[in-house]
């Protein structure tokens, strides 16, 4: 009860408080930074320090060593990591204030992810390579390199690559990949896969370390770690589709 009241306070400041000199409604708010992270809404860029605002349809970026914490109107939890780019496209609320739609597209970097209080259905992520839906969930994922990767820490996800295939993750630790030729993994173990140890450091980069994230953003992920390090194997769940993908290769997309 405490929770859902303080979720109904943050969206009732952000209501109340303004829209941005572009007209952009506020949907969220700063809650850390670490070194630089940008917001651009048309032609006007700004720093994002704690504490401000974060609007609809801003462009969010990072550069080689940013990092952002952000807690958006309906207590969805984001952590924004090093050269990412994305932008929350819409957030809308039904008469009611409960959450009808909530889309994200993110071109680039590593995002942690922890779904508010709206229904499954509201939420959509759009990748370079596919599109993400969600049920009661956390995760990790990573836009690189023409490929995109998504590690289940809480719920379910869904993955569908652009030619319409499918995977769902449903077992902390499993992780997929996917690229621009519509491949969607099934999904695996961190150990058991295809990505080095590097590989799984760079791209997954919250399983390795949280020490910078605020206790909110924080998820337990030791098992996952320890499934690297034990070298666990194991089928995950998933829909229709075809195999894997490989390790990281290729160029990069953006967010114009």
């Amino acid at each position: 009860m405490k929770t859902a009241f303080s979720f109904f306070l943050i969206f009732c400041a952000i209501l109340a408080s303004c829209v941005s000199s572009n007209a952009q409604t506020a949907i969220g708010r700063v809650i850390a930074v670490d070194k630089a992270v940008v917001g651009k809404i048309g032609t006007q860029s700004r720093p994002l320090v704690a504490g401000e605002y974060v609007h609809e349809k801003e462009l969010i970026t990072t550069d080689a060593t940013g990092l952002g914490q952000f807690e958006i109107s309906d207590g969805t939890r984001m952590v924004v990591g090093p050269n990412s780019k994305l932008v929350i496209d819409s957030i809308l609320y039904n008469r009611a204030q409960n959450l009808e739609k909530f889309v994200l597209s993110a071109a680039a970097g590593a995002v942690r992810f922890i779904s508010g209080s709206g229904n499954s259905s509201a939420y959509k992520i759009n990748t370079p390579v596919g599109v993400l839906g969600l049920r009661g969930t956390a995760f990790d994922f990573h836009v690189l390199e023409n490929k995109a990767y998504v590690m289940l820490l809480e719920g379910q996800v869904r993955f569908c690559g652009q030619s319409g295939r499918c995977k769902t993750l449903t077992r902390k630790c499993d992780y997929l990949e996917a690229d621009l030729s519509g491949a969607v993994s099934d999904p695996k173990r961190p150990a058991s896969g295809p990505l080095s140890f590097r590989d799984r450091r760079r791209i997954f980069p919250f399983i390795s370390s949280q020490r910078k994230l605020r206790r909110q953003f924080r998820l337990k992920t030791q098992d996952c770690r320890g499934a690297a390090s034990r070298g666990e194997h194991g089928g995950g769940s998933g829909g229709n589709g075809q195999g894997g993908t490989g390790g990281p290769s290729g160029g990069g997309a953006g967010v114009n």
